[in-house]
């Protein structure tokens, strides 16, 4: 067996239920303003990372009230902070989950710097 196979790992599906495109800060905004499933919350501005940024709370929609409609609004939650300035990313914060608890949150956070305008 070669290398790249012996490391192969399936994803749970509760840790592909967060916004995919967090790698992307142009990709994530255009996907947020082409999604009718998501709710996105405007909690203001508040110091991260030592700035000032405005922060969205972004989950899907829930259909109902029972408890697998709650963990997926769970499991669907990420938190975008942005430069009030220019509106650009500054950081996402969203929860990884352990293949076997979907329960169990293991914070993560990406942070966006040194953004320049490039040559096209």
């Amino acid at each position: 067996m070669d290398r790249s196979r012996r490391h192969r790992h399936d994803i749970a599906y509760h840790n592909l239920i967060a916004e995919p495109a967090w790698h992307s800060p142009a990709i994530l905004l255009a996907q947020l303003l082409a999604s009718p499933n998501l709710v996105v919350a405007n909690l203001g501005q508040e110091t991260r990372n030592a700035a000032t940024v405005q922060h969205l709370s972004i989950v899907q929609a829930a259909t109902g009230t029972d408890d697998t409609d709650r963990l997926m609004q769970h499991l669907s939650q990420l938190d975008l902070y942005l430069d009030p300035a220019t509106l650009l990313p500054a950081s996402v914060t969203f929860n990884i989950h352990p293949d076997n608890n979907a329960s169990l949150d293991i914070p993560v956070e990406i942070r966006f710097s040194d953004y320049r305008s490039g040559r096209v």
